[in-house]
């Protein structure tokens, strides 16, 4: 998936969900976030992905998981966190998939 910086979002259908992914870089309010009607896109039934959230709160519910990215070396290391039940449930799968596919 590409980022969405000049259109904000990108939506996709993923297995039967709605994937919306969300750039706000470019806000200069937070307002911005409830002007588009963004926060009618965040419920059940869909994943929503967001890029410098921090332009978008207070207005922006809380994460279930959020994921930094920096750089290490060469590469990137990606740091996983999650504050609800529902994003400790995804973390879980994740650690559990990742872990599996390095024993093969």
């Amino acid at each position: 998936m590409k980022s969405p910086t000049f259109s904000l979002l990108e939506s996709y259908d993923v297995r039967g969900l709605k994937l919306h992914h969300f750039d706000f870089y470019r806000f200069e309010d937070p307002m911005e976030f409830m002007d588009a009607g963004f926060r009618e896109l965040f419920g059940a039934g869909a994943v929503c992905l967001t890029e410098w959230s921090d332009r978008a709160e207070p207005y922006l519910p809380p994460a279930d998981l959020e994921i930094r990215i920096r750089i290490d070396g060469f590469g990137r290391r990606a740091e996983v966190s999650s504050s609800t039940e529902a994003g400790s449930a995804v973390a879980a799968i994740w650690v559990k998939t990742w872990n599996s596919t390095a024993d093969a």
